[in-house]
């Protein structure tokens, strides 16, 4: 039996944006301004997820997360203060190469009806009108963790998961996956304050120690 109709095209937004940024790459990498500006009004949230996504996997970031993340950062700001959200020309040139754009289409159109349980338009009012603001200060608060030099394993990890989360929701307009991506950031702050306090009190330990 078929799903309903929300169900059955939910997540189809994204799979046709990649299919599409496939074919217009025709084999070659595809600069960050090209998606942005073919794609219009979803150009901005697709960049994002381009650029946060290389930090979710296993590999060296090669001091990327610093500038990557402090940028990002700024435009946060701008879309937290109403304006229109851009990217600077640092980061509109960078190119995603075309076998990782393939793999990643490929993979959202076997995962099509898997992730259109998971990602769909819901709950509106949190990824529209006012309510971009707080999407913005979200974007800027894990854009700045991203940035810092955290000496920590999967550091990098964890903010640009939260960027992810708050890029598809825009995309998708699933104010549950933006939810996700706030709690993700609140989250990301309250541990940062932590760890910032148990160095603090360890480092005050050790001189009174040395001392």
């Amino acid at each position: 039996m078929r799903g309903s109709p929300g169900a059955s095209t939910a997540g189809l937004r994204l799979a046709d944006d990649l299919a599409h940024l496939t074919a217009l790459a025709d084999g070659r990498a595809l600069p960050i301004a090209r998606v942005m500006s073919t794609m219009e009004d979803r150009g901005y949230a697709l960049a994002l997820l381009f650029l946060a996504f290389p930090f979710v996997l296993p590999i060296p970031s090669l001091g990327m997360s610093a500038p990557v993340g402090f940028f990002l950062a700024l435009t946060g700001l701008a879309l937290a203060r109403g304006g229109t959200p851009s990217l600077p020309a640092f980061l509109q040139r960078r190119e995603i190469a075309y076998p990782a754009l393939k793999t990643i289409a490929a993979a959202m159109a076997r995962a099509r009806r898997v992730s259109g349980r998971l990602v769909r338009p819901r709950l509106r009012p949190v990824t529209s009108g006012p309510a971009r603001a707080a999407i913005g200060l979200s974007l800027c608060c894990a854009a700045v963790i991203l940035a810092l030099p955290i000496p920590l394993p999967l550091s990098n990890f964890f903010p640009a998961a939260a960027i992810l989360m708050l890029a598809l929701g825009l995309l998708e307009g699933d104010g549950l996956m933006v939810m996700a991506g706030h709690a993700a950031t609140v989250g990301l702050c309250v541990g940062l304050y932590l760890a910032w306090g148990a160095a603090q009190m360890g480092a005050t330990r050790l001189l009174a120690w040395v001392l």
